[in-house]
């Protein structure tokens, strides 16, 4: 079940617009406002509802990256967003290595 759109629009404003990971500010850009999306800091699969405490604004990439992941073993809110940004920056690392090494043979090609 998808957030109401009356929660997600709570949780926007809250947060300004802006990627509570990353930064991206969806006041910048049309695109950037069509990248936000709701996460769950505490994901639904561990039983939590769409609580306004549990939602952020979250880029669609930050959202991706994350995935389930949650830090059980921290009970502080601030260790864990910041647990959940470094594990998104490593997700991020990763995953770009991965994207240039998917393109790297079609780079040459170009030249």
């Amino acid at each position: 079940m998808s957030v109401p759109h009356e929660i997600s629009k709570q949780v926007h404003e809250r947060n300004k617009f802006i990627c509570v990971y990353c930064n991206l500010d969806g006041r910048l850009s049309y695109q950037n406002y069509k990248s936000l999306t709701i996460d769950h800091i505490r994901p639904k699969i561990f039983g939590d509802n769409h609580s306004l405490q549990n939602l952020v604004t979250a880029c669609f990439a930050c959202n991706q990256l994350k995935g389930h992941y949650f830090p059980k073993h921290l009970a502080d809110e601030k260790e864990v967003m910041n647990d959940i940004k470094k594990y998104i920056s490593k997700q991020r690392m990763r995953d770009f290595e991965r994207y240039i090494e998917t393109v790297k043979p079609f780079l040459k090609e170009r030249k």
